[in-house]
């Protein structure tokens, strides 16, 4: 008969996103991951699989997690441009409200490995379209009420957002002041508006 699991996978897996979001996925060693939760390796490999599967994982929880974040956000009722204000803000200073690394572990990824793995791809592919869609769908909204410019789509409105957005994750990686950060912010937003 199987022994039970004596370790709670999703806090231990949590461990495991945060330590390849510092460190990245090839800096990672398997020592890391351990010592990070206090697991063998045995128990690692049987509760996630190899290195690559928890990595797809931690990518997969992270993903799951900014989702479930911004669907909050969207819960909250805000004029579009305010969701708008809120999503970007949050994104931008996510590490520092949860006290998390620097950057984003998808724009790290991205930079990293590119489109080397195709599951690692589908990944990032997938954290953005999450994004998009958000985005997208908001911007909808505030065209529809005329708070957000009409003479560009909200398809591409919302891939300009993205952008900008991953572009502040990289200056944040790189210790960019906050204060910067919101500038880019505030002008990402600014140039959308109607006029």
């Amino acid at each position: 008969m199987a022994r039970p699991r004596e370790f709670d996978p999703s806090e231990a897996l949590e461990k495991v996103t945060r330590v390849f979001w510092k460190r990245g996925y090839q800096a990672t060693s398997l020592r890391d991951l351990m010592k990070a939760t206090h697991l063998s390796k045995q128990s690692l490999y049987c509760a996630f699989g190899d290195k690559r599967s928890l990595f797809l994982k931690a990518l997969r929880h992270y993903r799951e997690q900014n989702a479930s974040a911004l669907a909050s956000l969207d819960r909250q009722h805000k004029s579009p441009s305010d969701a708008l204000r809120e999503a970007m803000t949050y994104a931008a200073f996510r590490s520092e409200l949860i006290h998390c690394p620097p950057g984003c572990l998808v724009a790290n990824t991205t930079l990293e490995l590119g489109s080397d793995d195709p599951e690692i791809l589908r990944e990032i592919e997938a954290m953005n379209n999450t994004l998009l869609r958000y985005f997208n769908a908001v911007l909808r909204e505030g065209q529809r009420e005329r708070q957000i410019t009409s003479a560009i789509t909200s398809k591409a409105l919302a891939s300009f957002l993205l952008n900008t957005l991953n572009g502040i994750r990289i200056l944040e990686k790189a210790a960019t002041p906050r204060r910067e950060i919101q500038s880019i912010i505030d002008v990402a937003l600014q140039s959308i508006r109607a006029v």
